[in-house]
């Protein structure tokens, strides 16, 4: 199994055990967010950042395979 699968794979199960945790009683600013709307804009810069974050490491992941294939040869 390839390093970019392990690193998928334990990012989903952290997700995934989180999921449980985030069900608690809302406080004071997370219902202000959810009554404004503008819970939505955050979630969604989150998820670009996460998107990022992981694009740049599958990318870096492959240079580095590259580089490690051209030593070798």
């Amino acid at each position: 199994m390839t390093a970019i699968k392990k690193y998928f794979l334990l990012l989903l199960a952290v997700t995934i055990a989180s999921l449980g945790f985030g069900q608690s009683s809302e406080s004071g600013i997370d219902q202000t967010l959810h009554e404004s709307g503008k819970i939505y804009i955050v979630v969604a810069v989150l998820s670009v950042v996460l998107i990022g974050i992981i694009f740049f490491l599958i990318k870096t992941e492959l240079k580095i395979k590259k580089l490690e294939d051209e030593i070798r040869n």
